[in-house]
């Protein structure tokens, strides 16, 4: 993966994670799982807040799939 495509310290990742219903964990790069979500767009919009708050970009993993869904770090 590119340096330039993956979540650095700091960044906001969401994972989608199945248990028996779909559920949408929220971490902050490296650190574990913070907040769980039920609502896909609940947590893509919190997840936005969070990340432009912080100064930070947002990224969203399905699987091995990773999208990035925000950029508002400062340095690049």
């Amino acid at each position: 993966m590119n340096d330039s495509l993956s979540p650095h310290d700091g960044d906001i990742v969401i994972t989608r994670a199945s248990h028996p219903d779909p559920t949408y964990e929220v971490q902050i790069v490296p650190g574990p799982q913070q907040i769980s979500f039920s609502k896909k767009e609940d947590v893509i919009a919190q997840a936005r807040l969070l990340a432009k708050r912080g100064a930070v970009d947002a990224w969203y993993r399905d699987g091995d799939t990773l999208t990035l869904i925000g950029r508002y770090r400062l340095d690049g």
